[in-house]
């Protein structure tokens, strides 16, 4: 670069510094005067009725019974849109020992309770899908316990109904089963053979000591690069 070059520069960085510190300093004054404008004002001078009246009830209950007040409610922010947020208050004391306020603060929560209600809703839906399948399903954690199992499984094992089953141990589980199948041993040995190698298995066949023939498919789970679990579904 040349002298020249770099005389041009440096200026043109030292003002845009400058633009950029007055522009922080502006936003800082913008907060300090919106500071001010609170003070001394009550509930129902900053917020709309709906809310205030949720706020002044709180208030209310934490002066009556002072001890830490954790609760959700609605906060309105400056551009008019009700979002959900957790407020936490607790009082402060005078000197004396009496009672001379409230502090608190609050946490906007309305992403996280909107991806909330997105994760139930395919839960749900996964859930209903799983359930009327004509072909038993089951799926279990990384620990090995039963998440979801539906009806059809249940009765291919004659087992009870599903929600019994929720929360069991599965290697427990497969040694109650085990003698259902020709080979119990093997039935015992794939299971275990396919839990290490954590790779997709599709129409694998087991043949039951009644003669049956179940045909098995097994996909490990993953959330991200962790294993989060298998699921594995068996049809006649």
């Amino acid at each position: 670069m040349s002298q020249e070059t770099k005389g041009q520069t440096e200026p043109a960085e030292r003002i845009a510094a400058l633009e950029q510190r007055v522009a922080e300093l502006e936003q800082q004054l913008a907060a300090q005067t919106r500071h001010q404008e609170l003070i001394g004002k009550t509930v129902n001078d900053l917020w709309p009725p709906e809310h205030a009246q949720v706020y002044r009830a709180m208030d209310q209950a934490l002066m009556a019974r002072p001890q830490q007040q954790v609760y959700q409610a609605r906060v309105r922010d400056g551009s008019g849109r009700d979002r959900d947020a957790v407020f936490a208050k607790n009082v402060f004391y005078h000197e004396n020992g009496n009672v001379a306020g409230i502090a608190g603060a609050y946490l906007d929560i309305t992403e996280r309770k909107r991806a909330t209600e997105e994760l139930r809703g395919n839960v749900a839906r996964l859930t209903a899908l799983i359930e009327n399948l004509q072909m038993g399903v089951l799926m279990e954690s990384e620990d090995r316990r039963i998440l979801h199992t539906n009806q059809a499984l249940c009765d291919l094992l004659g087992a009870p109904n599903p929600q019994m089953l929720i929360g069991l141990d599965c290697e427990i589980a497969t040694a109650t089963v085990k003698t259902l199948f020709a080979d119990p041993q093997g039935f015992i040995d794939g299971i275990t053979a396919r839990l290490a190698a954590r790779e997709i298995a599709v129409g694998e066949q087991l043949a039951l000591a009644d003669g049956r023939v179940f045909e098995r498919d097994y996909v490990p789970i993953r959330a991200g690069d962790e294993p989060a679990g298998t699921c594995g579904s068996t049809a006649i």
